[in-house]
């Protein structure tokens, strides 16, 4: 499956507001994920989250091509479980073109 996603920088808690109380108080609760890039679980203050379900470490989200670092500025895609900067994605992926102009 093929996805075009914008990656977002989320907080994983401990901040100073009301609504994450639970967060800040009580640091063993602290939200926590597996990294789908290394699959240790993520203990960071930030991760980066591509779709819903998958989420990584800042350093392990990667293109598996170029080993160009994806961040929240780029435009990452996943085929295959596999991540892909768009200049890889484009260059390897011949229905790149034809899946963008069904849309």
């Amino acid at each position: 499956m093929k996805n075009s996603l914008k990656l977002s920088r989320y907080n994983t808690g401990y901040r100073h507001d009301y609504q994450d109380t639970i967060f800040n108080d009580y640091p063993e609760t602290k939200y926590s994920s597996i990294c789908a890039g290394c699959n240790c679980q993520i203990y960071d203050q930030y991760l980066l989250k591509v779709t819903p379900d998958l989420e990584w470490h800042i350093q392990c989200l990667k293109c598996s091509e170029c080993g160009q670092y994806l961040d929240e500025t780029t435009t990452c895609f996943v085929l295959d479980g596999k991540t892909f900067c768009k200049y890889d994605y484009i260059r390897d992926n011949d229905d790149f073109d034809s899946h963008r102009l069904k849309k």
